[in-house]
């Protein structure tokens, strides 16, 4: 059943990468569904990055599951709204514009702060290993990130 399940969930949307944070990405929303949907399952999320040659990583940047966990609410919420808006046939073309519109302006706006936040903390985070490249202090980090 539940594999069942998240066939149903993910699977549209889960050829867009296979990278890492695409793989994070995918599996938050997953679980933010989850926390929203079954009784009992909350809390702080751990990820885990399993690669089939037997390496395993951990996501520790709990500020990016919680700006995920945040927007996929409001991605849902606001997907619902369109895709009622495209099937009903009683809504105004210039009604559904508007919907466009607001969806898209707040969709930028949470881009826009959730870029500014991940800008702040690789700065503070390249401040604290000044030794290396941003991308080898990220791979090597000790998480929580905290946001400066």
């Amino acid at each position: 059943m539940g594999e069942t399940l998240a066939h149903i969930l993910l699977e549209p949307i889960a050829f867009f990468g296979s990278c890492d944070e695409s793989a994070l990405q995918l599996a938050t929303y997953a679980l933010a569904l989850a926390k929203d949907h079954v009784p009992g399952c909350g809390g702080m999320s751990l990820m885990l990055n399993l690669r089939h040659n037997g390496w395993v990583g951990e996501f520790y940047d709990q500020k990016t599951v919680e700006d995920a966990e945040r927007i996929i609410k409001t991605f849902n919420l606001y997907s619902w709204q369109l895709l009622s808006s495209v099937l009903n046939s009683e809504v105004e073309d210039a009604h559904f514009e508007e919907n466009l519109e607001t969806v898209f302006r707040d969709l930028v706006l949470q881009h826009n702060n959730v870029r500014d936040r991940s800008r702040r903390r690789d700065k503070a985070l390249k401040e604290r290993n000044p030794t290396c490249d941003l991308s080898e202090a990220k791979k090597y980090a000790q998480y929580p990130i905290r946001d400066p």
